[in-house]
């Protein structure tokens, strides 16, 4: 065993920031560098990249980018292989890096990460985690990385259920940590609660069709027939053209619905601390959820959760005790339960009480930090 801090080298190969980066921010805040000092790579520019600068962690020039990024400007033939090839390049470059940075481990941050890495851990002799984040199994590669993966670090039990044998003996299950320090409870605004007046609902995530949005806008209608004044809030991006294209169908949903001034479309938000403290509900309409790293940024600012009960948010939330959960699909459900916390301050109080206290208590940064490391001991062999 080498003395010292061990050194782990984390792969992330997406150029934006969604949850699973912000989830390996939190990590590289909260590392004990006296037991595990970090190397990241990242593709040159992302955001990532800019964020471990701040922080001051090494940041390698990562020679590929994740296919939804990388090919989506093109689906040609000549655009694949060129993504197959820097691919290619990707293998000998973390080899190559893995050996000459000595590292003991690499810690692959999403799934093209770690498809390319296993190759590169092989190669270079050092094991892999696999740091899985989304339901999607990715067939039959999945089962390849999952095989040559030391550890599959599932961020929740819905993530898990995904991985069969052989390697069920492998996961463990981590969730995202994130700074309850930063999302603190928030100040008690002067919203007009109690009567059929006012509010802001918001959902803040990437713009995709499994995020459910188009469901929203359907419950947006029925509410506002209730609730006079309420504005509905649709933060986030687009990462593709299918999710382009997915955008576009929901502006013209809102038109058809006559919601226009009632719902408003604000891009990426950078600082979700900030809408979060002006919003007085977080609604989380996804499809699936492998967890939801927002729900627990506002349930951490004592905010109240509506969610499907579909993943992640049924495992978190306890339905009417820190947030409310609707069954999936119920678009008058989810619209009933977003009435009941836009005119019930009692309600709305409680539920965030309770959401901010089962966050501390259980996905802090630092705590998850320390399961995540627990992890690499138990690969690794103990602590250095």
């Amino acid at each position: 065993m080498r003395d010292g801090a061990r050194r782990v080298l984390f792969v992330d190969s997406c150029r934006g920031l969604a949850g699973g980066q912000y989830s390996l921010i939190e990590i590289l805040k909260t590392l004990d560098r006296s037991r595990y000092v970090a190397v990241v790579a990242s593709p040159p520019g992302s955001g990532l990249s800019l964020r471990c600068k701040a922080l001051g962690v090494d940041c390698l020039p990562l020679p590929f980018e994740s296919a939804h990024l990388s090919c989506d400007s093109g689906t040609s033939a000549a655009a694949r292989v060129l993504d197959a090839g820097r691919s290619l390049g990707g293998i000998r470059f973390l080899a190559e890096t893995a050996i000459r940075e000595d590292v003991d481990l690499l810690h692959a941050c999403n799934f093209k990460a770690a498809l390319v890495g296993c190759l590169a851990a092989l190669i270079a002799g050092r094991p892999m985690v696999f740091h899985d984040m989304i339901e999607i199994t990715h067939e039959p590669l999945g089962t390849l990385v999952a095989l040559l993966s030391r550890r599959i670090v599932a961020v929740s039990e819905t993530v898990a259920a995904k991985h069969r044998w052989p390697v069920k003996n492998r996961i463990r299950i981590v969730p995202p940590g994130i700074d309850v320090g930063h999302y603190s409870a928030a100040e008690p605004g002067e919203r007009a609660g109690g009567t059929l007046s006012g509010g802001m609902v918001c959902y803040i995530g990437r713009i995709c069709e499994e995020k459910g949005i188009d469901r929203l806008i359907e419950a947006a209608a029925r509410v506002t027939n209730h609730v006079d004044g309420v504005r509905f809030v649709i933060a986030g991006s687009p990462f593709t053209r299918a999710d382009s294209a997915y955008l576009e169908s929901i502006r013209r949903q809102v038109d058809e619905l006559g919601l226009r001034g009632s719902v408003e479309f604000t891009g990426y938000v950078d600082d979700v601390k900030a809408l979060l403290q002006d919003c007085d509900a977080l609604v989380l309409p996804s499809r699936r959820e492998a967890l939801g790293l927002v729900m627990l940024e506002a349930m951490a600012m004592a905010k109240p959760v509506v969610a499907f009960a579909a993943g992640g948010p049924k495992e978190v939330i306890r339905d009417g005790t820190d947030g409310l959960l609707v069954a999936p699909g119920d678009i008058e459900g989810l619209a009933g339960a977003i009435e009941d916390v836009l005119t019930d301050d009692d309600l709305a109080a409680r539920l965030g009480r309770s959401g901010r206290e089962a966050v501390v208590s259980g996905f802090s940064s630092e705590a998850v930090t320390g399961k995540m490391m627990d992890v690499y001991d138990e690969i690794l062999g103990g602590k250095a």
